[in-house]
């Protein structure tokens, strides 16, 4: 008579009404895969309902690693299948820009745009619509030519542990590949943890800044740090390197966070992924500056 007690009482959350190890995993996949929505070109709904969900922005970290091994695979096959002209890469940078735009870095490319083309008193649909392209193509000219830039990384460095991982540490061509996404999607976290939402914000941006704290953002700083230094070859004379390139992106971030928020009075879904891309973009010139000291091109 009590058996279907004992099945129901097993089958309750544990203490305080927390969850089992199974809605644990199924709650942590779907904050993965809200991430992702925010990420790419998947919701257009961003006032979707999802308030008991649990805040994406904590995944922004791993959906940066995840997209910069599949920029490190895409270069590499382009690469192989095209070749490169006079030591510079064009047919495969132009492939890997192609996924960027069109897929990976479409949010973060279409909402700088947007966020520096809008007028507050703007009628002219056809000039806004002009400034958009000009911007979105200034965007590109200016990732392509950071990244055709990226060295070989010829110089013959000292043999350390490293080199037995293989897969996970890979030629200093794809390390920038990597690292660029992580850094703009941490960017993204610094973006939702400063200030408010912006009146006219959509609903999912304002769960996204009520929940990013200061150590979420700690966190994903730590793990893109300890990412950089260990891509960082010899580190005992370029871990200096590394850590200017950590803590310069951090401030180009911040700042890049501060004045648009500011701008907009709060910060909103462009002016979050604005940050993402200026955290790319600042990650690819230090990390430029850096390389010539490291690699000698």
């Amino acid at each position: 008579m009590n058996e279907p007690d004992a099945i129901q009482a097993s089958a309750r959350p544990g203490p305080a009404g927390s969850p089992g190890p199974c809605g644990g995993l199924a709650a942590a996949a779907r904050a993965f895969l809200q991430a992702g929505r925010f990420l790419l070109p998947l919701d257009p709904r961003p006032d979707a309902s999802g308030e008991n969900d649990r805040p994406p922005g904590h995944w922004f970290v791993p959906w940066g690693l995840l997209i910069g091994i599949i920029y490190a695979i895409v270069f590499s096959a382009g690469w192989r299948l095209f070749g490169e002209y006079h030591r510079m890469r064009l047919v495969p940078t132009a492939v890997l820009l192609t996924v960027d735009l069109a897929w990976f870095g479409r949010r973060l490319i279409t909402g700088s745009a947007a966020l520096f083309t809008r007028r507050r008193d703007a009628d002219d649909a056809c000039a806004v619509a002009i400034g958009g392209v000009l911007a979105v193509l200034l965007i590109v000219l200016l990732k392509q030519a950071l990244l055709l830039s990226l060295p070989y990384g010829a110089r013959p460095q000292p043999a350390d542990w490293r080199q037995h991982l293989g897969v996970l540490y890979p030629a200093p061509i794809y390390r920038p590949l990597i690292l660029m996404p992580v850094w703009g999607r941490w960017a993204m976290m610094l973006a939702a943890s400063m200030g408010r939402a912006a009146p006219a914000a959509s609903s999912r941006t304002v769960r996204l800044t009520a929940s990013m704290g200061l150590r979420a953002v700690g966190a994903g700083w730590v793990a893109a740090a300890l990412l950089t230094f260990l891509y960082i070859p010899a580190p005992r004379l370029y871990l200096g390197h590394a850590v200017l390139m950590a803590v310069g992106t951090l401030v180009a971030s911040y700042f890049s966070a501060y004045l648009l928020g500011r701008r907009e009075r709060g910060q909103t879904e462009d002016t979050i992924l604005a940050t993402g891309l200026a955290g790319e973009l600042s990650f690819l010139l230090l990390y430029l500056a850096v390389a010539s000291a490291i690699y000698l091109y």
